[in-house]
């Protein structure tokens, strides 16, 4: 895949200070596509409400249901935010679970494979070697299984 040039396809996004480097792209950002659907709507949408003021007679009319939708509007809006919020917190929390989890397997399976190490003195600098190896190997899949989860800038 590296060369046949498909590691290219990947944008690396650039947060800036407060995360609004990335919507200012061009390339990768959502914004264009969300123009494509939010101008001609915002378009007709004051084209409506300038052929209907020109229609108006009573302001007082216009005004009369406003305080119900708006608060309808507020909670469904509450409601969105909060639902979506907490599906975001169980699924962070699930996660961090399971990864305590398969670090506790790895580390069950590199005691089990150390408890079953030899304890004869003619091999035990081969033995000790061995162990070192084995913790520096499961210390190396550890640090790669974080460094797959998490964005950084480098890898040291």
């Amino acid at each position: 895949d590296f060369e046949s040039g498909l590691w290219r396809i990947m944008i690396d996004y650039k947060h800036g200070v407060w995360g609004m480097g990335v919507l200012l792209k061009r390339r990768g950002s959502v914004i264009p596509k969300a123009l494509v659907w939010s101008l001609p709507c915002a378009i007709i949408t004051v084209l409506l409400h300038q052929s209907v003021e020109s229609e108006k007679g009573n302001d007082s009319l216009e005004m009369e249901g406003i305080m119900t939708i708006w608060s309808s509007f507020t909670f469904v809006l509450g409601f969105l935010i909060v639902f979506r919020s907490n599906q975001a917190y169980s699924r962070f929390w699930e996660s961090v679970t399971l990864f305590q989890q398969t670090s506790g397997e790895w580390t069950s399976a590199l005691s089990n494979l150390l408890s079953f190490c030899r304890l004869d003195e003619e091999v035990n600098f081969e033995v000790l070697k061995f162990q070192q190896y084995l913790i520096k190997l499961l210390s190396l899949l550890h640090c790669s299984a974080l460094q797959t989860m998490c964005e950084l800038d480098d890898d040291s």
